[in-house]
């Protein structure tokens, strides 16, 4: 079964109205943008440490392969001994955390709102220089403090489903992309 047709398969059977049109060439300009960043980071919230997002979820960060940040509520949805992960952001978060997340070019933030702890009351300065895609199942949570540049509303495991259909550019490539980007943020820790 084709990853699109499983996506659709899997958002209908939980009752969902249809898939939006295009959210599948969506997800294929997700993964030029993350190609094409100097600097992207992915930020896992809330969303993403229901239990039955977990696996989901951890398969969305192995599939995009850009370094990962988790909000305070999301903290645990990625081992510690990950790669892929940098560390959690917030007034309680890490520094190093913080600091990739304000030089990010590109945010692709899951899961998550986007509240004040994250972002800090200056929006403007957070949102400088960067491109925000977000994705999130409720509609109603996104661009609710910060306007996304891009938001797809579906579940994490839908997201999963296309994101293995537009597989091109692979992790791989860009981990192997993005090289200086993760030297950048280990010099950090």
């Amino acid at each position: 079964m084709r990853a699109l047709d499983q996506a659709k398969d899997e958002h209908a059977s939980r009752g969902d109205l249809p898939l939006p049109t295009g959210l599948e060439e969506q997800f294929l300009r997700l993964r030029q943008a993350i190609a094409t960043a100097q600097r992207p980071l992915l930020l896992m919230g809330d969303g993403c440490a229901a239990s039955c997002n977990r696996a989901a979820s951890r398969q969305v960060c192995a599939l995009l392969g850009i370094p990962t940040v988790l909000s305070l509520m999301g903290v645990d949805v990625l081992p510690e001994d990950e790669p892929q992960r940098v560390g959690f952001i917030g007034s309680y978060g890490n520094r190093w955390a913080n600091k990739a997340l304000g030089d990010a070019d590109l945010l692709v933030v899951m899961g998550s709102r986007l509240d004040i702890r994250q972002t800090g009351s200056d929006l403007k300065s957070f949102c400088e220089g960067k491109e925000i895609w977000q994705i999130d199942i409720d509609g109603a949570e996104m661009g609710v403090r910060i306007k996304p540049d891009t938001a797809l509303c579906c579940s994490i495991r839908t997201a999963a489903n296309l994101l293995r259909a537009t597989a091109t550019p692979s992790a791989a490539d860009c981990a192997e992309t993005h090289q200086g980007w993760r030297h950048q943020i280990e010099t950090l820790f």
